[in-house]
Parts: structure tokens; sequence; C-alpha cells
């Protein structure tokens, strides 16, 4: 699988685009209007010695890079994936399809003027140690104000700053046996001094439209591809901030490339790409123990984070596919869906091979034992590889035919959300006949679900203490994962949860709050206002004569008692004819298949769903949580991808700083 990577600034030399001008003379002669000057003289001939100037690099890599690609697709068609390493990124961009060549040089025009104007500040290049001892070196007092601007590999750091510090630090690395080298740039690019020029940069690309990616983009702020970000606000974040290249190529490698092809041709990026794979391939003695130890987290997961179900199909198609390409697992929801509209769902999700390794399908315990077999069949014939249990205590019949060994080894995955530690002993005690755990994870919810009572912590507890022991003993359920819904109210909470020996952290319902989330625009305004609603236990009716309760958010608090009475009044009914005769309208004639009780229980069901509507089940937590990301978001759009970065960003989600991008 073809990935094609885009220099940055440092690729530039007099002769670049020799062999591309004449072939594309629409879009110089565009490129020159635009500009204000030739860029073919600038690139051949620079007479004023300008090409070496931020301002005028910028966009003769740009022209460069994008004739090259073009010529590139004529002859060997789209690549599947692509990134661009800082102004390498506009380019990439453009290729897929985000904007056009013209709008793409108008941005970085004006991005190169704003980079240019900084002065008095520099980059240099730490070689063949790790970022985390670039850490420990920017740790010291006498460096305070270096910062790091690009995770180039494993070997390769650049650090940005005064020029003074600068120099102190090369010669800190000299006297340390160290290789510094400093950078040909007139600024500190991608740190906190570019936040004047960030911020610029920001009122101009306001005005501009973007389209979603037609091929899978790798993101420099990120260093994972896009998924749904807006990047009117990533790409003026990006300019100060770190430019994290070494995981932009990871995800390219997870996502399938096994080759890339880099434009304008310079050799330094694939010089970078090699260094990565060969780091990705060979990792140190640690990291290989923790592995054998525990299993590869990031093979199962991507990242330490899980978004779970929702319900009420709000965790659509959109939501699922978008948090896939964030690199996070997430779940689409199946309860109550038709078979048909559920096939059509999964059978587009499945479709994306970048993807189909960090999304999956819930089941949650149905009245109807052959129709969640027959939802399970559905997930096996799709080839769905991750399946989340949401209400179960035990495994089902479904459970185990959905995990019994499969052809393909470890394509079949079980994510079980548990609330009992006598739960947590059911899917720990059965055995998968294939040497792995029964369930790859074990997620302990924090809040109530379908459930009279909870014991979280505890449940917690026993299974850190059981999966500590069965890897003490080389049992399958020592290589399963836990997690848990951690507060993501300061990162001392989700770090906490981490420390426990927690595996992964989950969404719980912060993707409620998403632009992808199946909800009418009326009730996203609605339930984006701190001010309206309210989150409270309420009837599900899931089984009304147990007087079943999820908690649930509900847009008008007034109504909460009138949704408990209403439930009285059923429960207060003499005998279960007179439920039959006020659903009789509703249900279907009973057959063989089921009891009249069974039946006017369903359409009891399907009344309430349009009486109860209003309310959007979520965790006890929601309200504070709602209020919180809402904060952040600063008026800006909540994608589901940045409210992933909000519950987990990358300082938080590796144990030492993240390697470049």
């Amino acid at each position: 699988m073809k990935a094609v990577v885009f220099s940055g600034q440092g690729a530039q030399r007099p002769g670049m685009g020799r062999d591309l001008f004449g072939r594309f003379p629409a879009l110089v002669a565009l490129a020159d209007r635009t500009l204000g000057y030739s860029v073919e003289e600038l690139c051949l001939e620079d007479p004023r010695s300008e090409l070496s100037r931020t301002a005028f690099t910028q966009p003769a890599i740009y022209v460069v890079s994008t004739l090259a690609y073009l010529e590139f697709e004529r002859t060997h068609g789209a690549p599947a994936l692509l990134a661009g390493h800082s102004v390498g990124e506009y380019a990439a961009l453009t290729a897929a399809g985000v904007f056009d060549f013209e709008i793409g040089l108008r941005l970085v025009q004006r991005r190169a003027e704003l980079m240019g104007r900084a002065d008095g500040g520099g980059l240099t290049a730490i070689l063949g140690i790790s970022p985390d001892e670039v850490g420990e070196m920017l740790a010291r007092p006498d460096l305070a104000g270096l910062e790091p601007a690009n995770f180039n590999t494993p070997r390769q750091t650049v650090v940005g700053g005064p020029s003074p510090l600068l120099a102190r630090l090369e010669r800190l690395c000299a006297e340390s046996g160290r290789r510094a080298v400093r950078l040909n740039v007139s600024g500190a690019f991608h740190t906190s001094a570019m936040r004047e020029a960030s911020e610029e940069f920001g009122r101009f690309v306001t005005s501009f439209a973007m389209a979603p990616p037609k091929i899978p983009v790798a993101l420099n702020l990120t260093g994972r591809l896009h998924a749904g970000e807006d990047l009117r606000e990533v790409l003026p974040r990006h300019i100060a901030s770190p430019v994290r290249w070494s995981d932009c190529i990871a995800t390219l490698l997870r996502e399938g490339a096994t080759e890339f092809v880099e434009l304008p041709s310079t050799g330094a990026l694939s010089r970078m790409a090699n260094e990565i794979r060969s780091a990705i391939s060979s990792p140190p003695p640690v990291a290989r123990q923790v592995e054998e130890a525990h299993g590869d987290i990031r093979d199962i997961l991507g990242r330490r984070l899980v978004s779970v179900s929702l319900g009420r199909g709000i965790s659509g198609l959109e939501l699922t596919r978008s948090l896939g390409r964030a690199g996070v697992l997430a779940f689409i929801d199946t309860e109550d869906a038709p078979l048909d509209r559920l096939e059509a769902d999964l059978s587009s999700l499945v479709s994306y091979p970048t993807i189909v390794a960090r999304v999956g399908a819930s089941l949650t315990p149905s009245l109807d034992a052959e129709d969640e077999r027959r939802r399970v069949d559905l997930f096996v014939r799709l080839g769905v590889r991750n399946v989340e249990l949401r209400g179960y205590e035990r495994p089902s019949e479904a459970a185990l035919r959905y995990r019994s060994p499969a052809p393909e080894r470890g394509l079949r995955r079980l994510f079980v959300r548990v609330t009992r530690a006598s739960a947590v002993d059911a899917f720990l005690d059965v055995e998968a006949g294939d040497g792995d755990p029964f369930a790859a994870a074990l997620c302990v919810d924090t809040g109530v679900w379908r459930s009279r009572e909870s014991e979280p912590e505890d449940a917690l507890r026993h299974a850190l203490s059981r999966r500590e022991a069965a890897r003490r003993d080389g049992g399958p359920a020592g290589k399963t994962l836990i997690g848990v819904v951690a507060d993501p109210a300061s990162s001392g909470g989700i770090a906490a949860a981490f420390e426990a020996g927690c595996d992964f952290v989950t969404t719980g319902s912060a993707m409620l709050l998403a632009d992808e989330a199946r909800l009418d625009s009326e009730m996203r305004a609605a339930i984006r206002d701190p001010r309206v609603g309210a989150v409270a236990g309420l009837p599900d009716w899931w089984l009304p004569e147990l007087a079943t309760r999820s908690t649930a958010w509900i847009d008008d608090p007034g109504a909460i008692e009138e949704v408990l009475n209403l439930q009285n009044l059923y429960l207060r009914s003499p005998d279960t004819e007179t439920m039959r005769g006020a659903v009789a309208p509703f249900a279907r004639t009973a057959d063989g298949h089921g009891s009249r009780e069974r039946e006017a229980r369903k359409a009891l069901r399907r009344t309430a769903a349009g009486v109860f509507r209003r309310l959007i089940p979520c965790d006890p937590a929601f309200d504070s949580l709602r209020r919180w990301i809402v904060a952040r978001a600063d008026g800006h759009g909540l994608s589901a991808a940045r409210i992933a970065e909000m519950l987990l960003p990358p300082s938080v989600e590796e144990t030492h700083p993240t390697e470049g991008a």
C-alpha cells in the first residue's frame, strides 16, 4: 500500500521543479498571479537570493510539491494514504481534495509571511538520543524557554527557542558527547514563539471552505489520521505546536503503508520513515518485555481511549467511522436497529481497510434470543472484528457463538462492560479455546446502566487483582485489558487510572456532544447548553414489571416527576391484562415464536420510545462532563476527534513524551 509524504521547509534547493513547470503551464501561471512573482524564476534562478527566506521558501515548496504529486498521480494513480511535514501538509491536503491548488497557495503564502516575521530565535536538531532524553535535558532550569518543535524520529528531536539558549543547549550536547545541529531557519517555528502568528493565521483561515479529505491524511498536530477535526482550527494551532512526524509515519504504517513516496524527493523523509519503521518492528528490550507480559495494547486499541456505545442509535455510522479514523476504538449502536439497516451500516463501516480494526458493534441483552443470535451471525458474516457486550452479567449463548475460535486468529474480540465483581469472574473464568482470553477487554462502568445497584469500584479492584493473578499463573486472562470511565476534568484523574494499572479509559457519555452523534439539531443544541436539562435515574421500559431505570439526560427537568408518575401508574395496574389493553393498538399478532405478554411488552417499549424520546441515556457525571467540554470548545466545533483529544491528549496518553509527528 502506497503512502505519499510531502517535504517541508529545508527541502528547497536551486533548480527544483525544473522538469515540472513546463508540464503544468496553467497552474504555474495561476501561481504567478497569486504570488505576484514568477515561481519558476525563483526556483530555477533565484536572482534575488530569496529561495532560502521563509516567505518565499514555503510557497515554492508547496507549488513544486503539488506539481510533483499531479505528475505522480498521472502515472501511478492516487495513493492510499497521505502526510506532509510542516508546510508539506498543505500539499497533502490539496492532494486529498480538502481545498484546491489556488486556495492552498493563498494559505501557504499567508502562513509563510506570518512565520517569516518571527526573528530572534531558531531551531536545533538533537540527534542520536530519544525524546525522553531530550525532555530530561530541557527540564534543566538554565534551559527554561526551550521547547520541542519537531518529533521527527525516535532518535531525532528538533528543539526551538531563543538563540542564546540554543547555543547553551548545543554546548551541553557537545560536552556530553551528543550531536546537535543548528538549522538554517529564521525563527523558533512550531513553538509558543509562533503564538501571535498562529492567532493571526487563525483569523485569516476562517473565510476558507474546506472539504473532508478524499484520501486519509495523517495530521502533524495529532500524529493521527484526520477524523473530522475542523482544519480551520487545526492548521493555525499547528504553527505554534510541535510537528509529530514520527507519530504520523507510525500511523501510516499501522494503517497498512508498505511503501513511502517522497515528494519532492530529497531522501530525508524516506530515511526518517525507515528509521521509524525499524524502531516499531524492533522495540527496545523493556518494551518487548511489556508486550510479552501484557499484550500489545496499541495493536488492539490503537489509542488508550475507547468510545463506548451510547444507545438509542446515537452512536451511528458517522460517529463510529470518525472515531476509527482518529485511532479510537469505537462501537456502533445496534439495539433495536432493523437488521437490514444494521447490515447496510456495518457493511459500510468494515469496508474501510484503514479503520476496520478500530471499529465494532455493540450487543445488548435481547428479549428475543433468536434476534440476538441473528445479530451475532451478521457480525460474523460481515467480518466485524470487535463486539462490545453491554448489560451482560455472564456470557450469553450468542456471545459464545461470536467468540468461538475463528479461522483468522484474533479477529473476533469481545469488549465487555461490567459493573460487578461477579460479572468480572463470569467473563474471566471462560476459556476461549484459542489461547487468548475470552474477553479481550473488560471495561468497568462507573455509572448505573439498567440496574438498581452497582459496585464499580469493587469491580475494578477485583478485575485488576484477577488479571494480575492470571499473569503470575500464565493464564489467558492475564492478557485481558482493563479499562474504566475516568474523570476527564483533570489530567490527574485519568493519570491515576493508568497508575492503578488500567490499560485504557473510555469516553463515557462525552460523544453525545460530538458533531457526528446521531441527534437532531434541536436536541444537539439543547444538550450542549449547560443551562438546559438535567441528569436523573429514569424509567427505560426495558423490563417494566421490574421498574428498570437508566441514567438519562432530559431536556426539561420539570418533566422528571411526570415520567416517574407514568411508571408508577403502570406498576399499580392490577394485572397484565391492563397493560395488554393499553398497548393493543400497537401490538403485533402473537405467533408461535412468543407469548402475547412478550409482544405486548415489545409494543409498550416502542410506544414508550416515542413518549420518552427526549430522554438521552448517559452516565451520572454527564452534566458536569458536558460543562467541562463545552467550556473548552471556546465557540469552535465539537468533532468526535476533538473531544477525544480533550479527554486524552497525547501528553496524558503516553507514559513518556510522545515521539514526534
